[in-house]
């Protein structure tokens, strides 16, 4: 299962990162280190092979560790196994009296840190369509751990608290905490001038370079909290959730075919959260039942985001459904026609327009992590020794294939 899981995980982050991109072959550094003699550049080949790119004559083809896409692949495909191991060590910690003693504090904790852990996934990726699916992964094992309570009545008490929890948190803490960092750099620079000893024995050269600090740092302000950016934001959390919502009964259903037979028993989720076979099939129902009663909540929380912050989602939604019915490209990631007045870790996400595309690769790539999971833990109930296993070599050497191929 977990390498089932993992080539799947390889095949969305080829459809996530394609290679047909530009890889800005001009922005190498080296370039100028590594000069072609006359007769190199004669030569439509050279080196390891590859072809002189137009634009680049005289130079040598960029080559070695300048392969940006490639890299981008390995950064996702390590941030996704670091995110899998996280996500094991949530669902081994929820299997304990500690996490249904606590349940409800750890669900209100665990909102604040997926807040934190959302930034700290943002900076080191510094791509929302990339993380995405990482999130989508994180909020199907939220929504599986709520499994966890004592009964099915504090289950579904669990799921209204997380609920609530997610409405505050869409509606003024994830906002406030954005607007808060959008603005530490300009409270950052007023506190140096307030405090800096010796204000008037500055030069003209360094009263000019504060004010052109001074002025980018209101224009990424302006940007980050009065243009699209914002609304692109929150709309994707909120993307994330929806297919969190929509995947959680398939996994149930998933859960029921798999650990309710007498005779095979894979997983032993419901069995380390206390729930016998027959009453799997009410959690499975209840995974069903909430989803038109959620879409109807979204329907009054987008009405209130309007109202409190003043987006717009109705018309940003429908311009981007006219915007992926026109598009060039019938897969829109093929596609290079960013929109350059966003952020740049926002253009990809606004590209695919939140597009049936959009919900497939995201989709796609939160069933490949939540597969390598489970896999995780068959191993860890059965107390499998991979390295006991012959056949964990011939995997291992498939494997280190596919990796070389996803990041070449």
């Amino acid at each position: 299962m977990q390498l089932f899981g993992f080539f799947m995980l390889i095949e969305a982050i080829h459809m996530l990162v394609p290679f047909i991109h530009d890889q800005h072959f001009e922005d190498d550094i080296t370039v100028d280190d590594r000069k072609l003699d006359d007769e190199e550049m004669n030569d439509p080949y050279f080196g390891d092979g590859k072809e002189v790119e137009a634009g680049m004559e005289g130079v040598l083809a960029p080559w070695g560790v300048w392969r940006p896409l490639g890299w981008k692949r390995g950064t996702l495909l390590f941030a996704a196994y670091c995110m899998n191991l996280f996500l094991v060590f949530i669902m081994e910690f929820s299997y304990s009296h500690w996490y249904s003693t606590f349940q409800f504090e750890f669900i209100i904790f665990f909102k604040f840190f997926q807040i934190a852990l959302d930034m700290f996934v943002g900076n080191f990726i510094n791509e929302t369509l990339l993380t995405t699916p990482l999130f989508v992964a994180v909020g199907v094992v939220e929504v599986l751990i709520t499994m966890g309570a004592e009964d099915f009545t504090d289950f579904t008490t669990a799921f209204f608290v997380d609920t609530a929890m997610a409405i505050f948190e869409r509606v003024y803490l994830d906002p406030t905490l954005k607007s808060v960092l959008a603005h530490w750099p300009k409270w950052t620079i007023q506190l140096r001038r307030k405090f800096r000893k010796n204000r008037a024995l500055i030069t003209r050269e360094q009263r000019k370079k504060e004010d052109a600090e001074w002025k980018a740092v209101l224009e990424d302000i302006a940007r980050e909290t009065e243009g699209v950016e914002p609304l692109l934001d929150s709309y994707s959390g909120y993307a994330v959730g929806l297919m969190a919502l929509f995947m959680s009964p398939i996994l149930q259903v998933f859960l029921l075919m798999t650990d309710t037979t007498p005779t095979v028993v894979l997983t032993e989720i419901p069995e380390l959260y206390g729930i016998r076979a027959t009453d799997l099939s009410f959690y499975t129902i209840f995974s069903f039942v909430i989803i038109p009663a959620t879409l109807g909540l979204d329907i009054f929380l987008f009405n209130t985001l309007e109202l409190v912050h003043g987006w717009r989602l109705y018309d940003y939604v429908s311009y981007q459904k006219y915007r992926f019915s026109v598009r060039d490209h019938r897969w829109q990631m093929t596609s290079e026609a960013y929109d350059e007045s966003i952020s740049e870790g926002l253009q990809s996400t606004d590209l695919m327009c939140f597009s049936s595309q959009f919900y497939f690769i995201c989709s796609f790539m939160g069933y490949a992590m939540f597969l390598c999971i489970v896999g995780i833990e068959i191993h860890l109930r059965t107390e499998h020794n991979p390295f006991g296993d012959q056949t964990t070599y011939v995997a291992c050497c498939r494997v280190g294939c596919a990796i070389a191929c996803a990041v070449c």
